[in-house]
């Protein structure tokens, strides 16, 4: 019986990172070259002011989307579409609902999303600028 060798990659022998610290600034640019929603685009800028610099809201304050939709302008459902859609793309992360058992809006981070620092420009069309 013949066992199966792979080999192992870089990849595979790299320790785990942590996550990098909370940067405002890094997070802002994200959401800036994102393909965000105005909506979501938006809110997370509202998220990112009442996140202050530690990049977290905790349980209770304004991330109630009846406190957010006065701030962003938009209705209640808009905002909780935006936040859902936040969340989703990385932006944000929050416990699961199922598991939140508090009377209270559940906490918010601000995440960088996978694909944040990479910027999606056209194909350059070839010439000197």
């Amino acid at each position: 019986m013949a066992e199966s060798l792979t080999r192992p990659t870089p990849s595979l022998l790299a320790e785990p990172r942590p996550a990098p610290p909370y940067s405002r600034s890094a997070w802002e640019r994200a959401v800036m070259t994102g393909t965000l929603q105005v909506h979501a685009r938006l809110l997370a800028f509202v998220l990112a002011h009442h996140a202050g610099d530690s990049g977290h809201i905790p349980a209770g304050h304004v991330q109630d989307a009846r406190h957010l939709a006065p701030q962003l302008g938009a209705s209640g459902k808009v905002t909780r579409i935006s936040l859902n859609f936040l969340m989703s793309e990385g932006y944000i992360s929050r416990p699961p609902i199922q598991e939140w058992t508090e009377d209270r809006p559940r906490p918010i981070t601000l995440t960088m999303p996978p694909a944040a620092g990479v910027r999606q420009e056209p194909p350059h069309p070839g010439g000197q600028p």
